[in-house]
């Protein structure tokens, strides 16, 4: 650019100019695809150096850089950045300012506004990205053989976890709320229709109506137990086919992983959560299913003699806080057994067939 056009650009940016020299810069400007991006880029970076002093010539500063561009000795950086000396001269100190921030207008329209423009989209995207990440509320928790943990979450949900069990929750930005269970959980769940609430265990989904309900579901047990105290829950195994079931209030239900083992059936379902209670207790069940309670509350692992004794069935309640030792004589007692113990395993043998003095290898079962 020639000086003429150097100072009427300034002036044009500046809305100096009369309707003559507008036109004549505007007609300058589409006269060439060069021109127009030389002129766009210049002014993104004039409009975000603010309004400038009417009385100032900012062409001189221009016409001095491009001279500058120009020449040959100048220090170079990368292939997108150049730095270049200014000559030192005595002006005043506002005149001074002023130029440099022209300057500096002008070098970073030259040698890449719109790498700046992309820079900040970028960031905007990232702080974008975090906040959405950052509105995702998870939380885990486990317990121990023996031990509960109560968790009271956001919007109305309560959650008891039992001995031995591992619980994950999310939620997330659109509302929904899902738990992730190993192991055995009791729900108080305020329903929501815009807050939908799901239990995941293996293959099946739990999702509530609005209710009271109680997860059984350890990895090593192939049944999953929904107990229902109030309200209702659907027990869907593959999202992608309508079969749902429905279980409502005072109901259970247990699945495995063939799919409904015992459909919905009505019972006292308050036994199911004897637990939270601090209680242990058996109404009718199997010698299987007590095997089962004791590890998952006090880690014992139960030996039978004969599989014959699984089938054998006790009605009975413990408190947790009895000594192992204790329960499982009481047991033993009820179901006619004699039990030998060795560390934190017990193998249960008939009275009848029980050989007095024998003993599984390893120390005396002292657990307390």
């Amino acid at each position: 650019m020639t000086s003429p056009k150097l100072k009427l650009l300034s002036r044009y940016l500046n809305c100096r100019c009369t309707p003559t020299e507008k036109r004549k810069v505007e007609d300058w400007i589409s006269s060439s695809p060069d021109n127009k991006n030389f002129f766009d880029r210049l002014k993104k970076v004039w409009d975000l150096s603010g309004h400038a002093d009417a009385n100032l010539d900012y062409s001189r500063p221009i016409r001095e850089l491009v001279a500058m561009m120009q020449q040959s000795d100048c220090t170079t950086g990368d292939g997108n950045f150049k730095v270049f000396r200014m000559p030192a001269r005595p002006v005043a100190r506002w005149i001074l300012f002023r130029a440099v921030v022209r300057y500096a207008a002008v070098m970073v329209a030259l040698i890449g506004a719109l790498y700046v423009v992309q820079a900040i989209k970028e960031m905007a995207i990232e702080k974008q990205a975090l906040k959405r990440s950052s509105a995702v509320i998870s939380r885990q928790a486990s317990t121990q053989q023996g031990e509960q943990m109560t968790l009271d979450l956001s919007y109305g949900v309560k959650i008891v976890l039992n001995s031995a069990s591992d619980l994950r929750y999310v939620e997330r930005p659109d509302g929904s709320r899902d738990v992730y269970l190993k192991g055995e959980a009791y729900f108080d769940v305020v329903h929501s229709t815009s807050r939908t609430f799901t239990v995941h265990v293996n293959d099946e989904t739990i999702r509530d109506v609005g209710t009271r309900f109680n997860v059984r579901a350890w990895p090593d047990d192939k049944n999953m137990w929904v107990s229902v105290m109030d309200g209702s829950v659907s027990i869907q195994r593959d999202l992608s086919v309508g079969t749902d079931v429905v279980v409502s209030r005072n109901q259970y239900c247990i699945l495995n992983g063939a799919g409904i083992v015992v459909p919905p059936t009505y019972t006292d379902v308050s036994r199911d959560i004897d637990w939270m209670e601090g209680k242990l207790v058996f109404h009718n069940a199997s010698m299987g299913e007590v095997a089962k309670q004791l590890y998952w509350n006090y880690g014992i692992r139960c030996l039978v003699a004969d599989t014959s004794i699984l089938s054998r069935r006790i009605t009975t309640a413990f408190d947790k806080q009895d000594p192992p030792k204790r329960i499982i004589s009481i047991i033993a007692l009820t179901l006619n057994l004699s039990c030998e113990v060795s560390g934190d395993s017990v193998l249960f043998v008939d009275s009848k067939t029980a050989h007095p003095g024998r003993a599984l290898p390893g120390q005396p079962y002292e657990k307390q």
